[in-house]
């Protein structure tokens, strides 16, 4: 709906709101400009919830990736500090 149809369709509002009468035609040029409007607003919404959506995961995909990369890390970390372990195991026999 463009600027100009929604000062019409207002004032239509504006009218049907205080229980103004409307005409068969006003009356369904409001409710195609309100079937519309809502329409509009409705797809404006899902398009807005769509981007917010698609942020979420694309943060969540990094946050992911950061979580990956520790996990590794700290994986990798034990693994080493086993090994240095089972190294030394020889040697902690023999002080027993």
């Amino acid at each position: 709906m463009d600027d100009l149809e929604y000062r019409a369709w207002w004032q239509l509002h504006l009218r049907a709101s205080r229980g103004e009468p409307l005409s068969s035609q006003e009356m369904a040029e409001y409710e195609a400009g309100l079937s519309r409007f809502h329409g509009d607003e409705h797809i404006r919404v899902n398009t807005q919830e769509i981007a917010a959506l698609d942020t979420q995961i694309a943060e969540a995909k990094t946050r992911n990736a950061e979580l990956i990369r520790q996990r590794r890390l700290l994986e990798k970390r034990v693994a080493d500090l086993q090994a240095v372990r089972l190294a030394r195991q020889p040697d902690d026999a023999l002080r027993k």
